[in-house]
């Protein structure tokens, strides 16, 4: 069979948004979004939309810029997009260029004709809505272009300090992460959530909290401490993905080099985390984390070195989805390969199941009763062991009890 295909022109990073059904229909747009080639303008965002995908019928290719302008706006680095039920899509892009926001990201929206298939896009400004923006006290872009410590390896993200964006299908809130030092002249790099309630209001008025700080539950800046990593040790966190899981957890994953004993020398070293968060907000958070790249042989967990001469972007590939109560989770790193050495850039696959409760007593409350009955149920081979609903009793039940107790108690 022949494929059959619509040049779209793309000179970088090619993205597709797909809607989730509605009412148990799948809408029948889909969006491409991609950075194509603007002569005069610098790393200009491109999106198509398409009827009938599957033979390759992508119509109206379009600058993402705001109708009643002319000229070179909203260029960054890294957008991606989601698609609410409405058929709306949001675009979350990186001001790379310190055109829009000092360097933190912003988000442009369009609304699309459902007949003809072309996408006006919103806010129709030269500004586009600003994300953490007002964070009190002022956070700061970070520098991944110089390298020392308290600076991200450019080796990881290339596109300075690129965001990730995630839709909550349930009631089309969009969730915008991203990582900035956590004041102004720190070396400390940290990742941020901001969340979107409003992305259905008419066109020019979708925001994002323009101060966190003020808007219980709507942000959240997940500090080194709530991670459980000790003072002094000015460990960054970079390069997220995020998605929401059917519970309405907040998942994220990250580049972390916190257990690099040494962040002076020539030798960057870093893991992969994997967080979930409840009760979203910027007080009593309930976080879950685990480090992903556990190799196989051996079986310690060890970060992984950084070279920086082959010009690895390592963020440039990692995504999250969420999909019936699973989170896939796709990365790059390295494992130890023969004596001393190290493999070169993989590809590895995580298959995350989320469990809403583990209230095994049925007493409408997660409590220490639920203990005992999972680990009786466990040791004894008793389905109700099998949490995460694999047909299979094993210890990744196990971990996926905990995780559960854990946030839902606080532990």
């Amino acid at each position: 069979m022949n494929p059959v295909g619509t040049l779209l022109d793309v000179v970088d990073k090619p993205l597709m948004a797909v809607p989730h059904t509605v009412g148990g229909v799948l809408p029948i747009w889909r969006y491409a979004l991609y950075m194509g080639d603007t002569p005069g303008c610098d790393h200009p965002d491109w999106c198509a939309a398409s009827s009938n995908p599957y033979i390759g019928s992508w119509s109206n290719k379009a600058r993402v810029k705001p109708a009643s302008t002319s000229g070179c706006y909203w260029d960054g680095w890294g957008a991606t997009p989601v698609v609410l039920s409405t058929g709306r899509v949001l675009v979350a892009v990186g001001d790379s260029f310190n055109l829009h926001n000092n360097k933190l990201p912003y988000v442009a929206y369009g609304d699309l004709n459902s007949v003809t298939g072309a996408v006006t896009w919103y806010p129709n400004s030269a500004t586009p809505v600003q994300v953490g923006a007002g964070i009190v006290p002022a956070i700061q872009a970070t520098d991944i272009w110089t390298t020392g410590p308290g600076d991200t390896s450019e080796w990881i993200d290339r596109r300075k300090a690129s965001p990730a964006i995630a839709l909550d299908p349930t009631n089309d809130n969009v969730y915008v992460a991203f990582y900035a030092r956590s004041s102004a002249g720190s070396g400390n790099s940290d990742i941020y959530v901001v969340r979107s309630t409003n992305t259905t209001a008419p066109p020019g008025l979708v925001a994002f909290p323009t101060n966190p700080n003020s808007i219980n539950g709507d942000w959240i800046h997940i500090t080194d401490a709530m991670l459980g990593i000790p003072p002094g040790n000015e460990a960054d966190q970079v390069m997220p993905a995020i998605a929401i899981d059917s519970c309405g957890g907040v998942n994220l994953m990250f580049y972390d080099n916190r257990n690099d004993g040494d962040k002076t020398d020539a030798t960057d070293l870093v893991d992969v985390y994997y967080v979930r968060i409840t009760n979203f907000g910027p007080t009593g958070a309930s976080i879950y984390q685990k480090r992903l790249n556990k190799w196989v042989s051996p079986n310690t967990p060890q970060p992984f070195p950084l070279v920086a001469e082959t010009f690895w972007y390592l963020g440039d590939y990692h995504n999250m989805v969420s999909s019936a109560g699973v989170v896939y989770a796709a990365y790059i790193a390295r494992e130890p390969e023969g004596p001393g050495g190290w493999s070169e850039r993989n590809c590895y696959f995580h298959k995350i199941r989320t469990v809403c409760t583990v209230d095994l007593s049925r007493n409408s409350a997660v409590d220490a009763e639920d203990i005992g009955l999972f680990y009786d149920a466990f040791l004894n081979g008793d389905p109700q062991a099998d949490v995460d609903q694999t047909g299979t009793i094993d210890f990744d039940d196990v971990d996926t009890f905990e995780q559960v107790y854990d946030l839902a108690t606080g532990g």
